[in-house]
């Protein structure tokens, strides 16, 4: 997903490491940033590269982001109770779906703006990108996606530069709670979710170019769904 759409790997990764290999969500949240980084690092790759990417709204949207996720994991996330960051999880990935089932209507790609510009509209979109990546171990590339489109960025330069956003801004959320040692990772789990993440990622931006985007959109949706309603499922009382 992370390869084809420049969003979705985070939606499914903290579950699975939540529920799949029975991690903390501490844990399952930074160990989500390790894998959502590589993932989007190497989709970006495959799809060509920071060439791709339009510096002149993405350097900024990036640099604010990063700053924001940094802050966010060394401040905040600390402070906020796992149970809201689950709640805020699920709220994200419904609302991922329902952005990406809309996107997949006909017409629903609008032309892009004539005239490309940073805005102060983007620049909040950036920072709360970043504060949603440290807080749930999301990067946030079906918020970067759109917001870069809004700012003028041709839909295909905005998947590739949303990769990068994702990227950074979640190497810089792991980076940040690593550093402040009071989270464990464990790497024999990290590792081979990565490296089929990583491959899956250099697939989809291989493919992206033969297979039919709206239907993909519609399907990854409804799994979207799925999942948030599975979390629900287990997290809310007397449910499971």
């Amino acid at each position: 997903m992370l390869g084809l759409l420049g969003g979705g790997g985070s939606v499914l990764a903290l579950p699975a490491f939540l529920y799949a290999f029975g991690e903390p969500p501490t844990s399952a949240i930074a160990e989500s940033l390790v894998v959502v980084s590589l993932g989007a690092g190497v989709g970006l790759a495959a799809r060509g590269g920071a060439g791709r990417v339009d510096a002149e709204v993405v350097v900024p949207f990036a640099a604010i982001a990063v700053a924001s996720a940094a802050a966010t994991a060394r401040f905040v996330a600390g402070v906020v109770p796992a149970e809201v960051r689950l709640a805020l999880f699920v709220a994200f990935a419904l609302a991922s779906s329902a952005s990406m089932w809309a996107s997949a209507a006909p017409g629903a790609a609008a032309a892009a703006a004539e005239r490309r510009s940073f805005t102060a509209a983007a620049a909040a979109r950036a920072a709360a990108v970043g504060a949603f990546t440290a807080l749930i171990g999301a990067g946030g590339g079906f918020v970067v996606v759109p917001a870069l489109a809004l700012s003028g960025v041709p839909v295909d330069e905005a998947v590739s530069s949303a990769l990068l956003v994702v990227c950074l801004n979640a190497a810089a959320g792991f980076a940040t709670y690593w550093a402040g040692g009071d989270v464990a990772v464990h790497w024999d789990v990290v590792a081979p979710v990565a490296c089929a993440v990583a491959a899956g990622a250099a697939l989809g931006a291989r493919a992206s170019a033969a297979v039919d985007a709206r239907l993909t959109k519609r399907l990854f949706a409804v799994l979207v769904l799925v999942v948030g309603v599975l979390v629900v499922a287990k997290e809310l009382p007397g449910v499971s």
